[in-house]
């Protein structure tokens, strides 16, 4: 794939390959979408909220770049030039890597507010929370679009269009791991470590009832980091494995499961929401017992007006008399 020449790649896969993305797209599409509206109907949202938001905007955006993978199993070809598959490259990591510095904010914002509880508020009240998470999600979405686009045009990772998994990625090598491993992976982990290092810290220096207080603070935190780095794990493995040992291969599974569980990931937020947040729990079940409850009123507003109708033809009229 040199140049702009277009060029047809015929793509031979398994149909379950195709399934997957076909449910995981819609998955991760319904789950966000949730998401979003069940934090909207929330009354008091905090700065970490409107984080977990702009988080679940990005995992939406995770499903553009993969629907060209989609439409590649469904037809069963592609037809590509190397600038639209760094395009398609770009943005994937983009998206993914952003989702990696949102979860690194989440804990940043989290460990402040529990370790230096009267500066974080003073911040919160100078700057609005919405105002921050917005501001913070676009910066680094745009410094990790500025950086995948200079590292792919000049030439120093390459993008290739792998037609076994239908979609377009990046060489990995020496300077992919570097620029990708530690810029997106390594650093935002090692960030998420420390926050939660000094967390615990400062859970052994507290009284009792601040201990109590601390850990169902981090409970929704910290399932949220450890669920999305075990979802990485695997690829994290396949990098590694791939640059250490280039002449042996890993099995063709393993690497699909391994990029599966990084786009899966996506729509895991839901659950852990659901299940370490009582506000956002109560939310999403007003959210469906509210449309119950509108569909079964108009259901019996209905008929109720039918039986009106009914009742008006039934009774005789009465001729006025002058």
């Amino acid at each position: 794939m040199e140049g702009s020449d277009w060029t047809r790649y015929d793509i031979s896969v398994s149909s379950r390959l195709a399934a997957v993305l076909l449910i995981t797209l819609p998955a991760i599409a319904l789950s966000n979408t949730l998401n979003l509206v069940t934090f909207k109907q929330m009354k008091k949202l905090q700065l970490q909220h409107y984080l977990i938001i702009c988080l679940s905007v990005v995992d939406l955006a995770t499903v553009l770049p993969h629907l060209v993978g989609l439409i590649g199993y469904l037809k069963g070809y592609l037809i590509l030039n190397y600038t639209l598959c760094q395009v398609i490259a770009i943005s994937n990591h983009a998206v993914v890597s952003a989702t990696t510095w949102i979860h690194c904010g989440i804990c940043i914002n989290k460990c402040l507010s529990i370790l230096k509880p009267l500066m974080h508020r003073q911040f919160v009240t100078k700057y609005q929370p919405r105002q921050i998470a917005a501001i913070f999600s676009v910066t680094i979405i745009v410094l990790i679009f500025a950086l995948m686009s200079g590292v792919s045009f000049t030439g120093v990772i390459n993008a290739v269009f792998n037609p076994v998994a239908a979609t377009c990625m990046y060489f990995i090598d020496l300077p992919y791991l570097f620029i990708v491993g530690m810029s997106f992976i390594f650093i935002p982990l090692v960030t998420a470590l420390v926050t939660h290092i000094l967390i615990l810290i400062e859970i052994r220096k507290s009284n009792l009832r601040r201990k109590k207080r601390i850990k169902n603070a981090m409970k929704s935190t910290a399932f949220i980091v450890i669920v999305y780095y075990v979802c990485w794990l695997p690829y994290l493995v396949f990098v590694i494995w791939q640059i250490s040992f280039p002449k042996v291969q890993l099995p063709k599974l393993f690497e699909f499961v391994s990029i599966n569980l990084i786009i899966g990931n996506s729509c895991m937020n839901l659950f852990i929401y659901c299940f370490c947040n009582k506000d956002f729990r109560e939310s999403l079940k007003d959210l469906f017992l509210r449309k119950k409850r509108t569909i079964i009123c108009e259901r019996a507003g209905d008929h109720s007006l039918r039986e009106a109708k009914s009742l008006s033809s039934a009774t005789p009229g009465t001729d006025s008399v002058e």
